[in-house]
């Protein structure tokens, strides 16, 4: 009987997934929003060897306003919610992520922004695109930016704070004016009259007048030198001589 009873408790112990508390496969990551809402992940990596495993882990919050975990960007690992932990039950081996959201890491006062909390170990501080650091309190061992160009701040285990502002938005307003001349062209038989309008308002008219001058020229050829009048001249005087003596002689037979 007794026997039955160690042997039964023997293959539940085996049977059950081994429980172990996992420190990060990489650093923790608090990604902080615009609005100061903070995304927390943390990563594991689980071997053949190990699964199926149960995976308890710690939470930068009492209480989230979420959790879920995923194996190798799927479902399929169960989740068990505790105050300020979790514990992990992870079927196969493969990546696991567990994340988590919570607005109760940062604070503002006026336009200075805070987020304050204690690092469970290598941790990695995600700001808002638009923010300006203006006080780091705590292990700071690396800094730079994402691929997306945001800035982060990288720390080892222990308390930290990083007090930032929000740059201010710069709204750029183009305006594109339009302007556009008129030309009105006036041929009248005097010449032409433009009136141009300006964007000013002034209106400038130039009177351009159009003079045709037409020269007739008329040419007449000289007598060339080889030409000679007398002959002509001779002639004509004989025959009114002539003329002039009929006449008399006609007039005497009268």
């Amino acid at each position: 009987m007794e026997r039955g009873l160690l042997a039964a408790l023997l293959i539940a112990v085996l049977a059950a997934p081994l429980v172990h508390t996992y420190q990060p496969a990489g650093p923790i990551v608090v990604d902080v929003g615009p609005d100061g809402y903070v995304v927390v992940t943390h990563s594991y990596t689980v071997g053949p060897e190990e699964a199926p495993i149960q995976i308890t882990v710690r939470l930068l919050v009492d209480q989230p306003d979420y959790v879920y975990a995923t194996l190798n960007g799927t479902g399929g690992v169960l989740v068990e919610e505790g105050t300020g932990q979790v514990v992990l039950t992870v079927p196969a081996p493969g990546l696991v992520e567990l994340t988590y959201g919570t607005d109760k890491l940062t604070s503002k006062t006026g336009d200075v922004w805070s987020i304050s909390f204690e690092a469970l170990g290598d941790t990695r501080v995600v700001l808002p695109e638009d923010a300006i650091v203006i006080n780091v309190d705590g292990n700071l061992v690396d800094a730079g930016k994402t691929p997306d160009g945001r800035d982060y701040l990288e720390f080892s285990a222990g308390s930290l704070t990083i007090e930032y502002l929000r740059a201010p938005v710069v709204t750029t307003t183009t305006t594109t004016t339009t302007t556009t001349t008129t030309t009105t062209t006036t041929t009248p038989p005097s010449g032409t009259i433009t009136t141009t309008t300006t964007p000013s308002g002034t209106t400038t008219t130039t009177t351009t007048t159009t003079t045709t001058t037409t020269t007739t020229t008329t040419t007449t050829p000289a007598a060339g030198p080889g030409t000679d009048l007398t002959k002509p001249i001779l002639a004509l005087a004989v025959i009114l001589v002539v003329a002039g003596l009929f006449f008399l002689a006609k007039k005497k037979g009268r």
